[in-house]
């Protein structure tokens, strides 16, 4: 089982950090959909989280204007 920290790990290993959000929002999706949580692929609070730490630890650009 992965956790929000492992997911947020692959999706900056496979995403530029300057991508805006609904970019991040897919890559992370399609990480969750390559896992057998499936379900949380849709859980905006799972996606939110993710989101969160690729800003805070990665330096993933916070896009407002989205």
């Amino acid at each position: 089982m992965l956790t929000t920290k492992k997911f947020a790990r692959r999706v900056a290993l496979n995403l530029d950090s300057t991508a805006d959000r609904y970019e991040q929002i897919r890559v992370i999706k399609q990480e969750i959909l390559k896992t057998d949580q499936k379900s949380l692929a849709t859980d905006r609070e799972t996606i939110d989280e993710i989101l969160d730490i690729l800003y805070k630890n990665y330096a993933f650009c916070v896009d407002t204007t989205a």
